[in-house]
């Protein structure tokens, strides 16, 4: 969001919709109808705002869905109990359930 050049910020958008927003991209995020619709207006004249929506849409969807299913999984259950067993510090669970990285 940093980048003020217009033409690298185009360039850069292209990138981003064709790997993420594009239905024909094998790695397309879910993102609802109106929002599609938002980046595809943005993408006339692409700013370092063109992804605010779909951005707040995914960040929303991890926060509320991805991450805590993850967290509730075998799989993070297990490499939680690994990286405690190891002693290296790995990711710790809070008093809130949810994963917590410590520093080392």
């Amino acid at each position: 969001k940093k980048e003020s050049n217009p033409d690298v910020v185009e360039e850069k958008a292209r990138f981003i919709y064709e790997d993420y927003i594009s239905i024909l991209s094998p790695k397309e995020v879910s993102l609802d109808s109106r929002v599609r619709e938002i980046v595809n207006k943005n993408m006339v004249a692409p700013t370092p705002h063109t992804f605010d929506e779909a951005q707040l849409q995914i960040y929303t969807l991890m926060h509320r869905d991805s991450y805590p299913r993850f967290i509730n999984s075998a799989l993070f259950k297990q490499l939680a109990q690994l990286g405690n067993n190891n002693g290296d510090g790995g990711a710790s669970a809070g008093a809130s359930g949810t994963a917590t990285p410590t520093s080392a």
